[in-house]
């Protein structure tokens, strides 16, 4: 998977100065279609995977030419997802609203090509963020 990185690089500003609207739009996506995990994710939940957005996307834009940093700071974040209420069967509807979200906060911005690395570049970060999260719940052997 080649990720154009340069597209999320021209647009990480622009996300960077919205993410307060982000973050917001992002829940309403998220519970209008999953109304049911307004009841799972807590308040200390939202404040977390807020600043672990700001930390993936800082990682992203900043480390992605250097794949072994990139790695160990989603690794971390993949520790602290393990803290939340959320389960690793979430990710991608996580995923989902926050492509759909950053497709609204970044119109008119917003194309097939910038959609594409996005959605590459999340899908990426949940991966490795995954593994951890699964190696904590596997039993130890």
């Amino acid at each position: 998977m080649a990720i154009d990185i340069h597209l999320i690089k021209d647009s990480a500003d622009q996300i960077w100065l919205r993410r307060g609207a982000l973050r917001r739009r992002f829940y309403e996506i998220l519970f209008e279609e999953h109304p049911e995990l307004e009841s799972v994710v807590t308040s200390e939940d939202r404040l977390m995977l807020g600043d672990m957005f700001d930390r993936a996307l800082g990682a992203l834009v900043s480390e992605f030419d250097q794949p072994e940093a990139l790695e160990r700071q989603l690794l971390r974040l993949g520790r602290k997802y393990r803290k939340t209420s959320l389960r690793p069967e979430h990710f991608s509807i996580l995923g989902e609203a926050l492509l759909q979200s950053l497709s609204e906060i970044l119109a008119p911005s917003w194309t097939k090509q910038l959609e594409k690395a996005l959605d590459e570049a999340i899908g990426l970060a949940f991966a490795i963020m995954r593994r951890t999260v699964a190696a904590a719940r596997s039993p130890v052997r």
